[in-house]
């Protein structure tokens, strides 16, 4: 596909992402992932993880792994059960799918109400600076009343997402939810009504090191967020979010992360202005079943003084030998990082030829 494609494709989804903000309502749906939760919601320029399929879409393929997530919560101590299972895969280096299931509900004995989703995304790289995505999702909602079911209905949905990385501490994005106003069609003759109104939301990421990021999203709500990672086996987490319009006060949030191995445990606390806290829980099995397609073979460096950095910013100082393992060319970003000699790391796009195969006579 060529750039102007691909341009093309990404203009098109921006105009119909941009159209649905002169109808865009109040976003109705509850937030997934206790790593987001915990930032605020101010998540969809992050969208680095299986939670992508709900934040952006457009995020997939910029995970580069598989991720089996696992997340559950007791809404603000209502009995209210949220919980939610994702699988992320990644197709190719610049494509990605994911699919997960979300279900809300409510059990007394007596009064039973449940909401399930199904949701299906997938998103794809244009280049190394934008990608895109959509997610369809199903719907389907049922009320019981002493075991009688009393009212049931199902819907379709669609959102669409993009996400920009003009310059590599920056991402930009822009997502619509519900775009065109998820219903609900009950049966029974009772008609249909709007689950979810259209939303629509941008918002954007910095991440002046490597171990921060600071984000903000702004939908009918301002949500912004940070993530500082001290160790690479913990993240610390806050956020705040506000409504734009109406009298209710900030929610604030906080939560924390913890790696081992493939492994990664996540918890969230929300502090709503009203309503009792809610705790927020979630596993996450990261791993990647995919052969290496880049290999790097060599890497030498001259001696290095911290006087001379000047210098190294205009003659090398090493050479990097990287071997392309694919049979076709593989577009890459090269990264070079000195501890105490540089404050961001030196980044390059490069084009690896396929290596050639040796013939044997």
């Amino acid at each position: 596909m060529s750039s102007r494609d691909s341009i093309r494709i990404v203009g098109i989804l921006m105009l119909c992402i941009l159209h649905g903000t002169a109808h865009a309502g109040n976003s109705l749906q509850v937030p997934i992932g206790p790593r987001a939760i915990a930032m605020g919601g101010a998540f969809g320029a992050v969208a680095d993880d299986a939670t992508a399929v709900f934040w952006n879409v457009a995020g997939l393929p910029w995970v580069g792994h598989q991720e089996i997530m696992a997340t559950h919560a007791d809404l603000y101590g209502s009995g209210l059960k949220d919980d939610l299972a994702s699988f992320l895969l990644p197709l190719t280096p610049t494509q990605a799918a994911a699919v997960d299931w979300y279900h809300s509900g409510f059990d007394d004995n007596e009064l039973d109400f449940g909401e399930s989703r199904i949701d299906l995304g997938y998103g794809r790289k244009f280049g190394s600076k934008i990608s895109v995505g959509a997610t369809v999702k199903y719907l389907n909602r049922n009320t019981s009343l002493d075991g009688s079911s009393v009212r049931r209905g199902s819907g379709f949905g669609m959102d669409l997402g993009v996400l920009a990385n003009p310059i590599p501490m920056l991402r930009l994005s822009a997502v619509g939810q519900d775009l065109f106003d998820t219903k609900v069609s009950y049966s029974g003759g009772e008609g249909s009504a709007i689950a979810y109104p259209r939303n629509v939301r941008v918002g954007a990421a910095f991440t002046p090191k490597s171990w921060g990021t600071l984000a903000v999203d702004v939908d009918d709500r301002l949500h912004v967020g940070a993530e500082y990672r001290p160790l690479p086996a913990l993240a610390l987490r806050a956020g705040a979010q506000n409504a734009l319009h109406g009298p209710e006060g900030t929610t604030f949030s906080f939560g924390a992360g913890l790696r081992r191995s493939i492994f990664r445990f996540d918890y969230a606390l929300v502090s709503h202005p009203t309503l009792d806290v809610t705790h927020h829980f979630g596993l996450t099995l990261g791993f990647n079943f995919n052969p290496s397609q880049i290999r790097i073979e060599k890497v030498e460096t001259h001696e290095l003084y911290s006087s001379l950095y000047r210098s190294y910013a205009r003659e090398p100082f090493g050479t990097v030998r990287v071997r392309n393992l694919d049979d076709t060319p593989i577009t890459a970003r090269l990264k070079v990082f000195i501890p105490d000699l540089m404050t961001n790391p030196s980044e390059q796009d490069i084009v690896l030829r396929p290596t050639p195969r040796r013939r044997w006579r």
